[in-house]
């Protein structure tokens, strides 16, 4: 299992980007974190609840509501 980080380039910006293989077990799992994103009693939309709005739109196959029903039978 080895680290590889490397930027990942969105228009000027660089995003840095951690990515680790492990082909022991088939598991994916992904980590989102953002600096200075507001807290949990902000009264406005933020990047935090933008980004949470998106992660639960679903897929293109399933919709938002097939996703979430696939979400909540293995829950």
């Amino acid at each position: 299992m080895s680290a590889v980080l490397e930027p990942l380039k969105i228009g000027k910006t660089e995003v840095p980007f951690i990515f680790e293989e492990d082909k022991n077990l088939p598991i994916v799992s992904m980590q989102l974190i953002f600096k200075n994103s507001g807290s949990l009693t902000d009264t406005k939309d933020g990047l935090v609840k933008l980004t949470a709005k998106l992660l639960n739109e679903g897929t293109l196959k399933d919709g938002s509501v097939g996703f979430a029903t696939k979400l909540e039978s293995r829950a």
